[in-house]
């Protein structure tokens, strides 16, 4: 009975902490939620098939970069408001990655669940790539950095906001490292570049969505040509 006991408790703590993951955060609902899901040719089974996986960002620049991949790949859309520690979160990718066979999973996210911590969000990571190693196994995965928060070209007006997105940054490359998880540092890309910006803070204009459509469908291309090698 004991020994028993015991095997139960090392697999709830490999379970638990495969990645470095302790619990679950507590849902902290923003004051609008919204989930977009966009699968582009959805009955083609011939072609790899891409998952872009964010918020508003992502949002922004996917059509181009379905374009872009058009004659290479199948692109697929999931962007939301949700933390990515949110349960529902997960279970909104989990459909995804359990209905279709995704070849690449590029994921942004970092700019929403400002009110969780920042353990919190590396534990959200976590639970993301468990979700990730259960449901597309085989799927190659690709992380890419947070972009700052701005006001024109003067990022100190969101100075505690993009400081915040830097050491989530941070952390994510950490946890990234420790699992082998290629990084696209999409924040390196546009953080010099205030010309980019929309003009609110957050979002960006056609010239900044389509340089970083260029660079995401890009390292794209370059992991569907190189098997992830």
């Amino acid at each position: 009975m004991c020994r028993n006991f015991i095997w139960v408790f090392v697999a709830v703590l490999i379970l638990g902490f495969g990645y470095g993951c302790s619990s679950t955060p507590q849902v902290k609902h923003e004051y609008t939620e919204w989930s977009e899901i966009w699968i582009a040719r959805a009955t083609d089974t011939e072609r790899p098939r891409v998952l872009i996986v964010g918020d508003s960002i992502v949002s922004g620049y996917y059509p181009k970069v379905e374009k872009l991949l058009a004659d290479k790949a199948n692109c697929g859309k999931y962007a939301t408001s949700k933390f990515l520690g949110d349960p529902d979160y997960l279970g909104e990718l989990s459909l995804i990655l359990k209905r279709y066979k995704i070849e690449v999973v590029h994921i942004n996210n970092g700019l929403h669940g400002f009110g969780y911590t920042e353990k919190e969000y590396e534990e959200g990571l976590c639970g993301l790539l468990k979700t990730l190693k259960r449901d597309a196994p085989k799927a190659k995965v690709i992380w890419c950095m947070t972009t700052p928060m701005r006001k024109g070209g003067d990022l100190s007006q969101f100075k505690k906001s993009t400081d915040r997105v830097i050491e989530r940054n941070r952390i994510a490359a950490e946890v990234m490292a420790r699992n082998k998880i290629v990084i696209n540092d999409l924040y390196e890309e546009v953080k010099d570049h205030p010309e980019y910006s929309a003009g609110d803070g957050v979002h960006y204009n056609a010239e900044g969505k389509a340089v970083q459509a260029k660079i995401v469908a890009g390292i794209i291309e370059k992991y569907l040509a190189s098997d992830g090698k």
